[in-house]
């Protein structure tokens, strides 16, 4: 049955089924590009922003857990903070502890900070990233990565991460 059906899948494309006219005088036609999909927004209501995917919200009231593209996204205000570098100084005690032995890499800009860590825990690696955003006096938080995707790789994480850094304020 298998041979028979590749036979058929041959023999269609031989034919040349979506392939180039080759009857003279008869010109190909034209293939054009497949058009590239609108951006889809997930608005986020309780919190006041949205991110660049199209996904599911849970409201927790404080906090929100998004899921999009196989990926869940957890975002939070952090509390009594208006800047970036009031955020992590509120961290400094946890992230030492949470951080042991982890590699940690940071990247700023001038409204963002991003930073991605590892660590080997009960379930094997896992690799995360957070990003906080200031936006309107206050610092969002999303966290994600590579133990809230399909893949538990860094680059299932950075990708992940790149979502986190499409949220911005609802138009």
């Amino acid at each position: 049955m298998t041979l028979h059906l590749r036979h058929a899948v041959i023999a269609l494309l031989a034919a040349g089924c979506g392939g180039p006219s080759t009857t003279p005088n008869r010109p190909s036609p034209a293939v054009a590009p497949a058009p590239v999909p609108a951006a889809k927004w997930t608005s986020i209501p309780q919190l006041g922003v949205r991110v660049r995917c199209e996904g599911q919200v849970i409201d927790f009231g404080k906090w929100a857990t998004v899921t999009c593209n196989h990926t869940a996204l957890t975002l939070r205000y952090e509390e009594d903070a208006t800047t970036i570098d009031e955020a992590l100084e509120g961290h400094e005690a946890e992230q030492s502890v949470y951080l042991q032995g982890s590699t940690t890499h940071a990247k700023r800009s001038p409204h963002r900070y991003r930073t991605s860590y590892e660590n080997k825990g009960g379930v094997g690696m896992n690799y995360w990233v957070d990003v906080m955003i200031e936006l309107g006096g206050r610092v969002l938080t999303c966290q994600t990565g590579s133990f809230a995707t399909a893949d538990t790789s860094p680059e299932a994480a950075a990708a992940a991460g790149d979502i986190c850094e499409t949220i911005e304020p609802l138009r």
